[in-house]
């Protein structure tokens, strides 16, 4: 009987890593406190989360983690009390702080913007190659019905 290693993950423990590491990252906490949050649930060290996010479980979540990014650069936004009348200074303030940040969600927006134009790009070429497909199929039916119509 195969015996499985001890420290072999499984689908749960897969998706608890990737729960705790997206919320850390929409609170703007980092990634390596996640993993040592996970390490002490799972009874796992805190080196072999990250090993683990960054070597399977990172590369299927890379929409969902740019997602947490641009969620987390919005909250900043919101620090702003505006029911205590703020000074113009105050304003003035924020908006300098937001600037950077609003640049950064730009850059975000505009990598999902091209992660969906590749994954459009890859559907497309599939659709492509099946219509080319369908296409010499047709030919082949078409030139074998000529053929039989000119032997009888």
């Amino acid at each position: 009987m195969k015996q499985n290693r001890q420290d072999t993950w499984n689908e749960a423990e897969d998706e608890y890593l990737k729960d705790v590491t997206l919320q850390f990252i929409k609170l703007g906490k980092t990634q390596l406190e996640a993993f040592k949050k996970v390490a002490k649930d799972l009874n796992r060290t805190a080196a072999a989360c990250g090993f683990r996010w960054n070597a399977t479980i990172r590369k299927y979540y890379e929409k969902e983690i740019l997602e947490a990014k641009q969620q987390k650069q919005l909250s900043t936004m919101g620090k702003l009390d505006l029911n205590h009348n703020p000074q113009m200074n105050e304003v003035i303030s924020l908006l300098q702080q937001l600037k950077p940040q609003m640049s950064n969600v730009d850059v975000l927006q505009q990598e999902m913007n091209v992660m969906q134009l590749h994954e459009e790009n890859q559907q497309l070429k599939e659709e492509l190659i099946s219509y080319k497909n369908l296409f010499k199929k047709m030919t082949n039916l078409l030139d074998d019905l000529y053929v039989r119509n000119e032997l009888s």
